[in-house]
């Protein structure tokens, strides 16, 4: 805990020491994709900067360990980053409650995308239910024999539970969808923080997202990656740290994936992770085993 408190400490002085530089202010908020292309070049110009004192360049190096890690189940980092993301949205970009709803339209449901109405619900029930708020709404959805959740079940569960934010749970709902988006593991981010006992994701044949609860697979037909790009991206992080902790920096790795087809090892949370291709499965993939 004092660990977490003090990397929470080092990166936000440094973060607001470029906010006090950068402080325009916006008459209008960037659509998503810029706002969250915009707040991710703040990270980087932190981790460029090369700091004129020990202190500041120990509040870069710990930034930067923190964004190498807060996507492979290291909690505090995740936490640091998302906080950080927040402060950016407030003091850079001067998010309020009147223009967060120019980035997600929380205020016109029939306007909201499935993964918005989703990620959404999820963070209501994960105030009644806790990390069990992922199992009540798939059975909230009617999932059903089939065990899939349909795009038209969440527009469905959606309008019963027309659920009504405040300024504050829109701020941590936005900040979420950016973070996962620039570090996270995409749509499939807070996810993980449910009781699952696992997920997979991939790209190509099968590209939406499926959990496993108490045993059984559930497919999100409705929820996937946004684009390649991201995906890559996510599966780069997974086999690059499965490279320098499983494999120990050796070929040994390398050789597997070739001959097997897939890589695993364990993330700082405990999990396993296993990167998969041919001859395994048809496409890239990855299955996370809590």
């Amino acid at each position: 805990m004092r660990e977490a408190c003090h990397m929470q400490y080092m990166c936000d002085a440094g973060l607001h020491a470029v906010l006090e530089k950068d402080a325009r202010k916006y008459a209008r908020l960037p659509e998503f994709w810029q706002l969250a292309s915009c707040a991710s070049g703040t990270f980087n110009s932190i981790i460029s900067h090369e700091g004129s004192c020990d202190i500041q360049n120990a509040r870069r190096d710990m930034l930067r360990r923190a964004l190498m890690t807060c996507a492979l189940g290291d909690d505090s980092a995740r936490r640091c980053i998302k906080s950080m993301f927040r402060d950016i949205l407030i003091e850079k970009y001067r998010v309020n409650e009147r223009n967060i709803n120019e980035v997600i339209v929380f205020d016109s449901p029939s306007h909201l995308n499935h993964r918005d109405k989703f990620h959404i619900l999820l963070y209501v029930f994960e105030k009644s239910y806790g990390c069990k708020a992922l199992q009540q709404l798939i059975i909230c959805a009617g999932a059903g024999k089939h065990r899939t959740v349909h795009a038209h079940d969440i527009d469905r569960l959606y309008e019963n539970y027309m659920p009504v934010l405040n300024f504050h749970e829109k701020l941590e709902v936005l900040t979420q969808k950016i973070y996962s988006t620039y570090k996270g593991i995409g749509a499939a981010d807070s996810i993980m923080s449910m009781d699952i006992d696992g997920l997979a994701g991939g790209w190509g044949q099968n590209r939406t997202l499926w959990v496993m609860c108490e045993g059984k697979p559930v497919n999100l037909e409705f929820l996937r990656f946004d684009n390649q790009r991201e995906f890559r991206r996510i599966m780069s992080g997974f086999e690059r740290h499965i490279y320098n902790t499983s494999c120990r920096r050796s070929s040994s790795g390398v050789e597997r994936k070739e001959k097997t087809g897939y890589i695993s090892g364990y993330l700082y949370n405990g999990a396993e992770v296993i990167v998969a291709s041919s001859p395994v499965c048809s496409s890239r993939m990855f299955f996370i085993k809590k």
